[in-house]
Parts: structure tokens; sequence; C-alpha cells
């Protein structure tokens, strides 16, 4: 017998998409129960509708994959960000342009009791989970590490992909998003990295999602070179973490503009062999910040170097796995 443990985010996006069988999504009942235009029964009946063929589509996706013994539901608390925005204050904070110390989010258990159904217990034996000051990527952690330990199988289903770093815990866990079970070792085939490499990849290439920025000059092809070569962040070496800043355009485009001519070299072939950050330093556009192994052949062969100002970006990227890390633990 499994336990299921479900991102009760599952429920936000998808209750939005699915229409009822007149066509219509909660969102549109929601705005025309609003503005007086259908009755409270008959609003009421079409949310009840919409949501009893969502759970009805969860337990089929469930009996595909194991016997259903224990199932938890996680929901985010409504506080559940200020945690991680008191670390680092730009986390979330481009959704809706809000403070993340202060932010009030989303109660999708509103929704679900507007639908007609209790989401601490949408089943007889199912117990949903709740903590005001937690994510519910946070509270699943916990679970899936608890039950793990117990040596219980331990299915998880959500549609983040910050969950595929359980993969590599260990124990009887497996992880579905409800279109196709997701392993081990179709993660590794698929990113050409470890599973448990992943929050390393994310610190250092950035992560939208979180508002998380990532290393400057590094996406996601250079976050896997560098972990394939060094295996963890604690490895990369620390000049990998410097970023220069230019402090004096002005005399880097002179010497940059007489290097090129005193070697008979055209812009573009600087651009290739150096970059294309080339262009904007020589002709004095505004100049992005580069990372060091972008710029070091640069500073071999020009002497610049001082012109820049250098930051060590170390701090953050490790501040940023611990964000990223689940469950989020404040004293490790």
């Amino acid at each position: 017998m499994a336990v299921f443990i479900i991102d009760g985010g599952f429920f936000v996006g998808r209750m939005e998409k699915q229409k009822h069988k007149s066509g219509k999504t909660i969102p549109w009942w929601d705005q025309r129960f609003k503005e007086g235009l259908v009755t409270k029964k008959k609003y009421k009946e079409a949310l009840n509708k919409i949501f009893t063929r969502e759970l009805k589509y969860l337990e089929y996706k469930m009996s595909e994959m194991g016997d259903e013994g224990e199932v938890l539901i996680c929901y985010d608390g409504i506080f559940g960000r200020r945690v991680r925005g008191r670390l680092y204050n730009k986390y979330k904070k481009q959704r809706n342009g809000i403070n993340p110390k202060k932010h009030r989010g989303l109660d999708v258990r509103e929704v679900i009791n507007r639908c007609g159904y209790d989401p601490m217990e949408l089943r007889e034996n199912w117990k949903g989970l709740y903590d005001i000051y937690k994510e519910a990527d946070d509270i699943m952690a916990e679970q899936i590490q608890l039950y793990a330990q117990l040596g219980k199988e331990v299915i998880v289903i959500s549609e983040d992909k910050d969950m595929f770093q359980v993969l590599s815990w260990g124990g009887n866990i497996r992880l579905s998003n409800l279109k196709e079970e997701v392993t081990r070792e179709s993660v590794e085939e698929k990113l050409n990295i470890l599973s448990s490499q992943y929050v390393d990849m994310k610190c250092l290439m950035g992560d939208s999602s979180d508002n998380i920025p990532g290393l400057i000059g590094v996406g996601e092809a250079k976050a896997k070179k560098l972990l394939r070569k060094f295996g963890s962040l604690n490895s990369i070496p620390n000049s990998r973490y410097i970023i220069y800043t230019p402090i004096d355009v002005e005399k880097i485009s002179l010497k940059m503009n007489e290097y090129r001519k005193k070697n008979n070299l055209s812009l573009s072939a600087c651009m290739k062999k150096y970059g294309s950050y080339w262009k904007s330093y020589e002709h004095r556009n505004p100049a992005p910040p580069q990372n060091g192994l972008v710029l070091s052949k640069l500073f071999e062969d020009i002497d610049i170097k001082h012109l820049f100002e250098e930051k060590n970006y170390k701090e953050e990227i490790f501040l940023w796995k611990k964000l990223m890390k689940l469950p989020l633990v404040i004293n490790p």
C-alpha cells in the first residue's frame, strides 16, 4: 500500500483551466455570480461539478500508480513565502510586485470549500496538511522523508520540477506529474546531469519562477558543464563565482579600440574571439557585468582588469541553494 503525497497546488491551475459541461471555467462562474447573473444554487452546482471531475481524474491516475494507502494533500500556507523572503528579499517578488516579507498568498482551500468539499478531508481517508508559514513543497518534503525512512512506498504527485530532487534521496520514492512517471533515469537522461545536481544547476542558471537570477554569464548549458566537470557547487573553484563590472568605460573602450587597430582586427573578429560583449564595451554602450570566466581571455590580452570592479557571488549562490533545497532548513 503506497502513501500518496500530493501538491494541493494541483487543483489551482486545473480548476481554472478545466470546464463545466457548459464550457465555463471556475473564474467564469465566479465573475457571473459576483455580477448577479447566476443564482447561488446554480453557481454552487457548477463549481461542484468541475471539482468533482478533477477529483475523479486524480483518483483514476492514482489507481494506475499503485494501491492507495494513506493520502496526504499539502497546501501552501498564506504566509508560506515569508520565511524565504526574510532570507532573500527578492524571493518571488516578481509575482504581482509584492513584498514577499508581507505577502498574503492565495489559500486554495477557500476555492475548494466553495466547490462544496472539505479540503482537509476530500475523501474519507484523505488528510489535508497545512501550515500558515510553510510552502506546500516544504510540507511535502518533510512527509516524503518521514515515510521513506519508515520504509513505505511513497508516490509524489506534483508538476513542480523542484521535486526532481526527491529522486536522489533514496528509499522507495516515486514521482509523477500525472502525465507520466518521472524517474531518476529519465531526469538524468534529459538533463545530462545527476538528479542530485539539479538544485546546484538551478542555483547557477537561475530560476525565474522564484525570482532567483543565477550567476551572470551562466545559462543552463554552462551550469551543466561546470557540474559535470566539478561535481557540485562546493567543488567549483572560487574564481568561477567572480563577476566583473566596468567602472571606467571610457578607458576600457579606448584600450580595446587601440588593441583592435594595433592587431588589425575587425569588430566582428573580436566579437567572435572574445564574445558579443566586445561591441558594448568598445562602443561605450551600457556595459553589462560579465563572468570572470568569460573575460579571462580578454584580461590575458589587454591590461584592463584594474578598470573593473570585482565581486564574488559565491555567498549569494549558496543562499539560493538554501532557498531551493527541500525542505527549507533555517538553522542546519
